[in-house]
């Protein structure tokens, strides 16, 4: 047993400790030089055990899987693979098959007890996610629709189940680990993937929600926060980040949905400036609306904001002359993926 400084201390923030595992004496010797096999005990009330198979290395997925199943049958107990080297793609591999991985102390899929990952969708061939797909995607990478079920998404989406079932197919055919099926339920999930790799996983296939984009007469705080108006554009990339911030003419997001409520209420507030204008709020349709609001500026500015993760989205591909504009957005990635 070498170094083993690789292997995390605590799981959920529950310390652990590991030693040898006695019983690996019975595994191919192949097994006992290639990896680290371990047990490990949680210090919970329970003092839950399970078995690791460890290397520092990138690991040989097929063999370690093999020495998982083979520890597993000596002792009784669940195993886990444990690397920080493994690849985003043997992670899928790994969680569609419902093996538990563990990568470092925030990138870990342990399912005790828990029943395998299997892919419904596994045919559909990748592409650029539709707009309530991504909407999806954009909570779940928030955190805020983990683990919900496809009746629960029919029911924040306000969409039918059979919509939602397409949403998920578009997902699960980039990521099928995303998308698991316990039976007759689908289940939203991400079973341990960092944020940065999902978003590099799913960058090519994301787009802009920003539909159109057009200008009105300036609005100020009181009328853009009654109207339920978001800080969006670079009105909100300034705001969010050390550029400087020009109040003197914002832009806004809001969902057409929104935008027709505003039209039928305040139908002159949404009155089409010319796009010369100079004195001018600029408003964005985007395709989806935004489920989680940054409220940061609630406060100060009398507004809140889009997300980190959509602003981004409604950024990545514009054209900034400005490189300070650039590292602007690099900061907005950074705050997301931390």
């Amino acid at each position: 047993m070498g170094d083993l400084a690789y292997i995390p201390t605590t799981i959920f923030s529950i310390p652990f400790s590991v030693a040898p595992e006695q019983k690996a004496g019975g595994l191919p010797r192949m097994h006992s030089q290639s990896f680290d096999l371990l047990r490990a005990k949680l210090q919970d009330a329970a003092g839950t055990e399970f078995n690791i198979v460890g290397s520092l290395a990138k690991p040989d997925i097929a063999q370690a899987a093999d020495a998982a199943w083979l520890l597993a049958e000596a002792t009784g107990l669940p195993c886990a693979l444990c690397s920080p080297e493994l690849e985003f793609w043997q992670k899928e591999k790994l969680a569609r098959n419902g093996m538990a991985f563990i990568q470092d102390e925030r990138t870990m899929f342990l399912p005790f007890p828990g029943t395998a990952v299997v892919n419904a969708q596994g045919t559909r061939a990748p592409k650029a996610l539709s707009p309530q797909s991504q909407r999806v995607f954009v909570n779940l990478v928030a955190g805020t629709w983990m683990n919900l079920k496809a009746g629960e998404l029919a029911e924040r989406l306000q969409k039918s189940r059979a919509s939602v079932s397409k949403y998920l197919a578009e997902i699960a055919s980039i990521s099928p680990a995303l998308v698991e099926t316990d039976g007759r339920e689908r289940i939203l999930r991400n079973p341990g993937f960092s944020v940065e790799e999902v978003l590099e996983r799913f960058g090519r296939f994301l787009s802009s929600p920003v539909k159109r984009t057009f200008k009105i007469a300036p609005l100020d705080a009181a009328a853009a926060s009654e109207l339920g108006l978001l800080l969006a554009g670079t009105s909100a990339l300034e705001a969010k980040t050390d550029l400087s911030f020009d109040q003197s003419s914002l832009t806004f997001a809001a969902a057409k949905e929104d935008l027709n409520r505003i039209a039928e209420s305040f139908p002159q507030t949404l009155q089409e400036l010319p796009w010369y204008a100079d004195q001018a709020t600029i408003i964005q349709e985007w395709s989806y609306p935004v489920d989680r609001p940054d409220p940061r500026f609630r406060e100060s500015l009398g507004f809140e904001a889009v997300d980190d993760l959509n602003l981004y989205l409604s950024l990545k591909d514009a054209h900034f002359d400005d490189v300070r504009e650039l590292d602007a957005l690099d900061q907005i990635w950074e705050a997301i993926c931390r």
